[in-house]
């Protein structure tokens, strides 16, 4: 028992294996544990207990010797998923710590946004813009200062204020006249064609179109 135990699998593992490798093995450790069993369970009945050996008999040592290896089995299955699931919680950790850090990495980038005219540029976080609206020849821009949420106009069209966040992932396009930044989404209203955005900290709601309101309902 112990050699099946404990020396053969270390020898086994001395080359790498395939899972299906891996299985047979188990197998083939069951079957030996198995066959271990029956021969010193016959001969403890034939030589010790001095019992005729029939058929019948034959049988139930057969079942009773199945025991040892399906416990057994039982129990690495049972080991080996509990590895599998303490691998994946460990790279779950990992990979959110990576996203954590991305994220914060990412929310901490700036932008400038210059007006045509030449009056200027505006710069800001990515993480406290909340609104582009399109104002005629202007863009205005809403976004967060500490706790307070101001608005800035800008000489510009909203082609090219959407061309110069385009890299920037969490800014979608909701309306021919709007874009948002989906971290401020709260939520998706209305039925039919007639849609609308609440954006966190704003006290209008915001329209979404039909065209892009299937992006929206994926973004949130």
């Amino acid at each position: 028992m112990f050699f099946v135990r404990t020396l053969y699998p270390c020898m086994l593992e001395k080359k790498s294996q395939s899972e299906k490798e891996i299985t047979l093995s188990s197998y083939a450790s069951g079957f030996i544990i198995w066959g271990l069993s029956f021969v010193a369970f016959v001969f403890y009945l034939k030589y010790v207990g001095l019992i005729s050996i029939s058929g019948y008999l034959v049988f139930k040592v057969v079942v009773i010797c199945l025991i040892p290896p399906v416990i057994l089995g039982f129990y690495d299955k049972m080991k080996k998923l509990r590895l599998q699931k303490e691998s994946l919680i460990s790279e779950k950790t990992i990979i959110q710590k990576q996203v954590d850090k991305y994220e914060e990495d990412y929310q901490n980038l700036s932008i400038d946004f210059k007006s045509d005219n030449n009056g200027g540029k505006l710069r800001l976080l990515i993480a406290d813009i909340l609104i582009f609206k399109s104002a005629d020849n202007y863009v205005a821009i809403h976004y967060l200062e500490g706790d307070h949420i101001k608005k800035k106009l800008i000489r510009s069209t909203l082609k090219n204020i959407d061309l110069q966040i385009k890299p920037y992932h969490n800014f979608v396009r909701c309306h021919r006249t709007c874009i948002v930044n989906t971290h401020f989404i709260e939520k998706l209203n209305g039925n039919g064609n007639n849609h609308l955005l609440t954006i966190k900290g704003f006290d209008k709601p915001i329209p979404v179109s039909r065209k892009y309101f299937l992006k929206i309902k994926e973004t949130i």
